[in-house]
């Protein structure tokens, strides 16, 4: 995946950085990262995977996600409000949620 450079307008250097799990980490608090738009994020079979640390079940928390909710080529791992349970969305798909039981928004690091 190539992410560009277009969070707030800055250049990498001036990126929002964390402490990650493994080094320094992109701060989604603070924004987000778009990646140029690939054949390969549409057309399954997909594999999508990522480290997350969410600390707020506040609202929801989108993780990874392709295209706008308007596309039908549309698809987003994401956890709900209060709860910090992990889904995945796949509208036009049979069924188009996929639904786990376990908290990802605890303030600890999760493989997804």
């Amino acid at each position: 995946m190539i992410l560009c450079a277009r969070a707030f307008g800055q250049t990498p250097e001036a990126w929002p950085l964390v402490e990650g799990k493994f080094g320094t980490a992109w701060d989604a608090r603070l924004g987000s990262l778009a990646a140029a738009a690939r054949q390969e994020y549409v057309r399954p079979p997909l594999t999508v995977e990522c480290w997350a640390k969410l600390d707020s079940k506040e609202r929801y928390n989108i993780l990874v996600a392709n295209e706008t909710k308007a596309s039908a080529t549309h698809w987003e791992l994401f956890t709900t409000p209060r709860d910090g349970i992990l889904h995945a969305f796949l509208p036009g798909r049979k069924p188009n949620h996929v639904h786990t039981k376990v908290d990802i928004a605890d303030g600890k690091w999760h493989y997804v």
